[in-house]
């Protein structure tokens, strides 16, 4: 199985051309949230999608996705690399303690309906059985074609228990940016499409 090993910084770099040169018109709207350690969280993010923290256990994070209503199936996994769950992560966890990880800004791209979500899901679960050395470049380049919604999650205050990684709760604002077309509920403002970057 090969492990798409690519920096952050590198990953939002390629991601960030998948909009250049396309005619698109965004938007987006921001809520803040506090969610208790070893809570689920759920928001309504519209066209029958929400966001999801599901919790880790022992109070050390969550994990985040975008799914639709009442499912566990992760809309956000395909379109967010390294494809072992790191981007996904809200917490402790591959060599990052809570502390560190909530000091930062979390990203989260999600496919915007079940046909690329089968189809991104696809070409993903390829890329990770596959050994072709070209297998990676090919993935990324596909992703480069692809329009997302993207979450974007800052302003993270939080208290953990003592000098662990314990979680009590966690505050922050989420950021969601879609295209035009995405259909949700009121309260949406017009933006450019740089924030899906």
């Amino acid at each position: 199985m090969m492990r798409l090993g690519i920096s952050s910084v590198f990953v939002a770099a390629i991601l960030t051309t998948s909009v250049c040169g396309q005619s698109l018109a965004c938007k987006q709207k921001s809520f803040e949230a506090k969610v208790s350690g070893g809570e689920r969280f759920k928001h309504d993010i519209g066209a029958g999608l929400e966001l999801v923290l599901d919790p880790y256990k022992n109070h050390e994070g969550w994990t985040m996705r975008v799914s639709p209503h009442g499912s566990n199936t992760d809309w956000s996994y395909p379109v967010n690399l390294p494809l072992d769950g790191e981007a996904q992560s809200l917490g402790s966890g591959w060599g990052v303690s809570a502390q560190e990880q909530l000091s930062g800004t979390a990203r989260l791209r999600f496919v915007l309906n079940a046909s690329d979500f089968a189809r991104y899901s696809k070409l993903a679960d390829d890329v990770r059985r596959s050994s072709a050395p070209s297998a990676a470049g090919d993935f990324i380049a596909e992703l480069k074609k692809g329009i997302f919604g993207s979450i974007v999650l800052t302003h993270f205050q939080h208290e953990t228990e003592g000098s662990t990684d314990s979680i009590k709760w966690v505050t922050f604002t989420a950021r969601i940016t879609v295209p035009e077309s995405f259909e949700g509920q009121a309260g949406w403002q017009s933006c450019s499409c740089n924030a899906l970057r």
